[in-house]
């Protein structure tokens, strides 16, 4: 057993970070929130001990420190370039939180914060597709799964956009083309 103080100072950091990597892993949230929480600000595993410590927030319940520890992450990674990853990673999960509370508009606003060169942007536009399906806004979901849909994309996987893409024309009463999204999505994912 190692003690916290037989760690060097810069080493202090990691050791606690892959601590409560280890307890994440495990599904030991509690424990694992301990270890991120006591990574110095000056490490460089601080960003990332932030982010886990809001996954954790999210998973007990907490969503509103969830959002407020992902700010953090936010406010930390801006102007780095480096850390664009774990700041499109954050800026994922709040709207995730957003759009589990039914905040669809908020949910939104942080979804389009995705760059479109990022690889993260399909899945974001995925995700706010059902935000503007909720909101009743079924144009921009449908924009959304046409681009999607478009040939370029042809190796992305997202099947269930073929099942939005028909439930939202069953909503506007256009039924053969919820027949047409149906057999699309025979067509494209039958194969697999």
């Amino acid at each position: 057993r190692l003690r916290l103080s037989d760690i060097p100072g810069p080493a202090r950091g990691f050791y606690l970070y892959y601590k409560g990597i280890d307890a994440f892993g495990k599904r030991s949230f509690q424990k694992a929130a301990s270890f991120f929480s006591k990574v110095p600000s000056s490490s460089d595993y601080y960003l990332e001990a932030l982010f886990h410590l809001g996954v954790v927030a999210n998973i007990s319940g907490s969503h509103s420190r969830a959002i407020a520890y992902f700010e953090k992450v936010l406010a930390g990674t801006r102007g780095k370039k480096q850390d664009s990853e774990m700041r499109e990673m954050s800026l994922m999960n709040i709207a995730r939180v957003h759009y589990e509370k039914k905040r669809y508009a908020k949910s939104i606003s942080y979804y389009s914060q995705i760059a479109r060169s990022s690889e993260n942007w399909l899945e974001a536009l995925w995700e706010s597709s059902w935000a503007f399906f909720f909101m009743e806004k079924f144009n921009n979901s449908l924009g959304n799964i046409h681009t999607l849909h478009y040939p370029f994309f042809e190796n992305r996987f997202f099947p269930e956009s073929y099942i939005l893409e028909a439930i939202t024309y069953l909503r506007l009463c256009r039924y053969g083309s919820v027949k047409s999204a149906m057999g699309g999505f025979k067509k494209r994912y039958a194969p697999v």
